[in-house]
């Protein structure tokens, strides 16, 4: 495979790819109106990104990453696409863990592509930090998604911490954790900031 040596000049030519992939891939669920699942869905996207990047310097650089792989997809093994689909009718889900364990090398620059399917079925697509707000737990902290977020409201403008500051942290649960540790009130408490180390977090 061949792999374009500017990588980050590309920046407008993969936002282009992003529209077209979008416009595309809603005149598909305009025509069929699918009840489609997330892991369809996501191969859907992959599908019409590989049409929309014919004829551009994106052609046969687009990539599906492994089931478990962060993010979904990748072009030119410097941007990646996460997928991200909701049946209701908002533009917020539970999204990735905050470590990033299994986030592909050489990886810079990350969008979500969000499709709400409830409603009138739509699709936006974002910078990944800019619209995570807020780190929720389930069985681990998990970011959570905004697809609406205010810019500059971002969970990262909160803690004082940039995005890719945070990520290339030995310890990032414990950067969080202080964070959360801070908000608390007299008398509140959370269980997983109460726990000791980082185990909570894999």
């Amino acid at each position: 495979m061949i792999v374009l040596k500017d990588k980050s000049a590309s920046l407008a030519s993969f936002l282009d790819l992003l529209q077209k992939t979008r416009e595309r891939v809603l005149k598909l669920l305009s025509e069929t109106k699918p009840s489609i699942e997330a892991l369809d869905f996501e191969d859907l996207v992959y599908r019409q990104a590989c049409e929309a990047a014919k004829g551009t310097e994106f052609e046969g650089l687009v990539e599906r990453t492994g089931k478990h792989d962060f993010p979904d997809i990748i072009a030119n093994q410097y941007f990646g696409i996460e997928v991200k689909t909701t049946q209701s009718d908002k533009w917020n889900s539970t999204g990735n863990s905050v470590l990033e364990s299994t986030r592909r090398e050489g990886i810079e620059k990350i969008f979500i592509f969000f499709a709400k399917l409830g409603g009138n079925p739509d699709i936006k697509f974002r910078p990944y930090h800019e619209c995570l707000d807020d780190i929720v737990v389930t069985h681990s902290p998990r970011y959570r998604i905004d697809m609406e977020l205010e810019r500059g409201r971002s969970i990262f403008e909160k803690m004082g911490v940039a995005y890719d500051e945070l990520r290339e942290e030995e310890r990032p649960i414990s950067v969080i954790k202080d964070y959360y540790r801070r908000q608390l009130k007299d008398g509140e408490s959370l269980w997983w900031i109460d726990e000791s180390g980082d185990a909570s977090a894999s």
